[in-house]
């Protein structure tokens, strides 16, 4: 005599299992693989101009560093600084700054500068 082979539930559990779709979940995922597609190709774009700005920025940052650490280095830096032209007795112009006094360049004077002198001279008499 064979014996009957019954099942006693013991309990319910849930697993995650693979299951078939339908046609239309098929085609429901796809749109939503496109979307998500798309939104890749976005962001992907996103990213490359905001790539394209910080680069940008680091490079002007970067300038501006090696600007003022050439300034802290040599400690100078230039500035427009007003400066007398003096025409000496021995035809040479004295170039000095304003601000501190110092004579900056001597050189021999130009025809035009030596013109203007003799006019000032005959002006004077």
């Amino acid at each position: 005599m064979a014996k009957d082979n019954t099942l006693t539930l013991i309990r319910e559990v849930t697993r995650h299992l693979p299951c078939k779709l339908t046609d239309d979940e098929v085609m429901h995922a796809g749109e939503r693989l496109a979307q998500v597609i798309d939104d890749i190709s976005t962001e992907e774009s996103r990213a490359s101009d905001v790539k394209a700005q910080l680069k940008a920025s680091m490079t002007t940052l970067e300038t501006r560093r090696a600007a003022l650490g050439a300034i802290v280095r040599r400690r100078e830096e230039y500035r427009d600084v007003t400066v007398g032209l003096y025409l000496q007795d021995d035809s040479m112009v004295s170039t000095v700054r304003k601000d501190t006094g110092e004579q900056i360049v001597i050189r021999r004077a130009c025809e035009d500068e030596l013109q203007s002198e003799l006019e000032l001279a005959g002006e004077a008499t």
